[in-house]
């Protein structure tokens, strides 16, 4: 028997540019990590909620989206692949708007359509 966490891990990579500034790298998260981050879009697109946050279990990807009430979201990220090889953390925020966030809403529901939560994580 597979437990939830073994079966929910997603491999993913992480992309990030900014201006002349690249990064990729190898990262981890969890099925139901999106699949919460996507209800929160969801609600922020909505406007039934002004905020949505994701971040992973093991630190390598942390977004905290903010709304405004008129039209612009605040967008502040960290990210670091968190290995001992790469002991390396960025950090960042940028404004964008609601349009951008509809598209990362319908991005983050691709994604979770592929790879749907696994199971049910047990009471402890």
């Amino acid at each position: 028997m597979t437990n939830y966490y073994d079966s929910n891990w997603l491999r993913v990579e992480v992309g990030l540019r900014m201006g002349r500034l690249s990064v990729r790298y190898p990262a981890s998260f969890l099925a139901p990590e999106l699949a919460r981050f996507e209800r929160e879009l969801s609600e922020l697109v909505a406007a039934a909620s002004d905020s949505a946050t994701f971040v992973s279990l093991d630190g390598q990807l942390a977004l905290e989206l903010a709304a405004d009430g008129l039209g612009q979201v605040a967008v502040k990220w960290a990210a670091s692949p968190r290995t001992s090889a790469e002991p390396w953390e960025i950090r960042g925020n940028f404004t964008t708007d609601h349009a951008s966030v509809r598209h990362t809403l319908a991005e983050v529901q691709r994604v979770s359509a592929q790879f749907p939560e696994r199971g049910q994580e047990l009471e402890r």
